[in-house]
């Protein structure tokens, strides 16, 4: 009926637009517990805990988490996050939409450079984030697991140093964002947006190689 094409060898929907719709219209279904749930996942890490807690004592890095932990929290709460826990030395956080998790990721961003501007090194918060999208089951409690959830993770934790050597576009070491081809793909037309392929890399309890992509504010 023309809902799907070929293309390279991939099916695909017929329109950017016509997929957003319905990821918007399936998110409109309330979240049950136990259940799989299509989801925007939102991973952020402090980078380099362990080095920062030796030099500067787990009070520092506990004060630089709390720091993170209410800009997250307010910011999260303003895009309308489904979910959101603490995962040591961040956040997980999941999404409505794509672009609800990409503007919270960006704003959060935005905050903790904003914090870092006027603050001296041992106060400055050093993050990193990842964004997928997939379904996530979500357990009696209420938490989300899944496959889709250790994606998210495994690309948080890719080595900047392999990304940028592998892309011959160099990363910064702290303050970048992530993203998996899912992602990139609903960013193509949103002004404002960069989106930089990086190339595919594989995911350590994945089979494939994944696309992965940098982002960023045009501003």
């Amino acid at each position: 009926q023309g809902y799907v094409l070929e293309d390279s060898g991939k099916i695909r929907l017929f329109s950017l637009l016509f997929a957003r719709w319905i990821t918007e219209s399936a998110m409109k279904s309330p979240v049950k517990k136990g259940e799989y749930a299509p989801e925007a996942i939102v991973v952020i890490d402090i980078c380099g805990s362990s080095r920062i807690a030796d030099r500067l004592g787990a009070y520092r890095l506990r004060a630089l988490y709390d720091e993170l932990k209410g800009i997250v929290i307010e910011v999260s709460r303003a895009y309308r996050d489904r979910y959101h826990r603490a995962t040591g030395d961040g956040f997980l956080v999941t999404f409505n939409t794509i672009m609800d998790a990409v503007n919270a990721s960006l704003e959060i961003q935005r905050r903790v450079q904003d914090h870092n501007r006027v603050s001296n090194e041992d106060h400055r918060i050093p993050i990193r984030f990842s964004i997928h999208f997939g379904e996530t089951l979500i357990d009696e409690d209420g938490n989300r697991h899944g496959s889709s959830v250790n994606m998210a993770f495994k690309v948080e934790s890719l080595d900047i140093e392999s990304l940028s050597i592998a892309s011959g576009y160099q990363l910064p070491h702290e303050n970048y964002m992530l993203v998996t081809e899912h992602i990139a793909n609903e960013l193509v037309a949103i002004p404002g947006i960069i989106c930089r392929r990086l190339g595919a890399f594989p995911l350590e309890g994945f089979t494939d190689l994944y696309n992965i992509y940098c982002i960023a504010r045009n501003n």
